[in-house]
């Protein structure tokens, strides 16, 4: 999957356009063998989280981060592959590490936005 979502600022992430990868219930996989895809529950959950949120001009928050938030506004699991499947879905810009086995992303979303939609 190649996936085209903004520029990135920081030396050690890259434009996720740059590289093709998948998205499985982990998170990104590069070069690894890509597990299970997120389950379909746990997509349903981040996306009517994603709904109540707003996009970021520059890098917001990362994936993982990101599912424990709604992890805790939603009482459930969710998988890190399932917020940035979500992300992806819901046009948010990502952005991926350039190198390693960095298994999240950055999603361009505002801060605010996750507060608010964690608070209702």
């Amino acid at each position: 999957m190649s996936i085209n979502r903004g520029f990135a600022k920081r030396d050690r992430f890259c434009p996720s356009d740059q590289r093709e990868f998948r998205i499985d219930a982990d998170g990104i996989a590069f070069d690894r063998a890509a597990v299970e895809p997120p389950r379909e529950e746990e997509v349903k959950v981040c996306l009517d989280f994603l709904s109540r949120c707003q996009p970021a001009k520059t890098t917001g928050r990362g994936s993982y981060g990101l599912k424990h938030v709604i992890e805790d506004s939603e009482a459930t699991y969710i998988s890190n592959g399932a917020a940035i499947e979500v992300a992806y879905r819901a046009g948010f810009r990502l952005w991926v590490a350039a190198t390693g086995e960095n298994l999240s992303a950055i999603i361009g979303i505002t801060k605010t936005s996750v507060e608010e939609a964690a608070a209702k």
